[in-house]
């Protein structure tokens, strides 16, 4: 399986900071090796491990004029998987994982995304949780259903 359940989430502190603060929230292992970040626990249903790389978010379109994506505001990516190759148990673990931060991180906007094309949910302390309708994109063309939701790309 070669697919990820990717949380963005707008913090700008150091990636290692966030990362520890990932792995106290979500009582998880922080784990470095060959210089990157991952966390990690048992899964939800004690079957396998869930977690991922935590890391600063490269996809942002940071050109002028390029087409905004949902996750641009965002500046840490948790790259969420889990041990059983199960495209289902990962998206619902990603769930339970954005669940417990929303609860636990109530200051902090999130953004879950299936895949790097795909919006699940979003959550922004000013507005709440919304789950946005199967096959909503994080691409330009869906940004009417998602720009309420997310916040924006920080200004430089």
């Amino acid at each position: 399986m070669a697919t990820f359940e990717e949380l963005f989430i707008r913090r700008n502190g150091p990636i290692d900071s966030e990362a520890e603060a990932l792995a106290e929230a979500l009582g998880m292992t922080l784990i470095e090796r060959d210089e990157r970040v991952y966390i990690r626990r048992v899964a939800s249903d004690g079957a396998g491990d869930v977690g991922g790389r935590v890391y600063r978010n490269q996809f942002v379109n940071s050109e002028p004029d390029a087409e905004a994506q949902a996750f641009d505001g965002y500046d840490t990516v948790f790259a969420i998987w889990t041990t059983e190759s199960s495209v289902d148990k990962q998206k619902a673990e990603a769930w339970q994982i954005f669940r417990e931060l929303v609860v636990k991180r109530p200051d902090v906007a999130m953004v879950l995304t299936h895949d790097l094309d795909l919006i699940t949910a979003a959550y922004t302390p000013e507005r709440g949780t919304h789950e946005f309708p199967d096959g909503t994109t994080v691409d330009a063309s869906d940004e009417d259903a998602w720009r309420p939701w997310v916040v924006g790309r920080p200004s430089v």
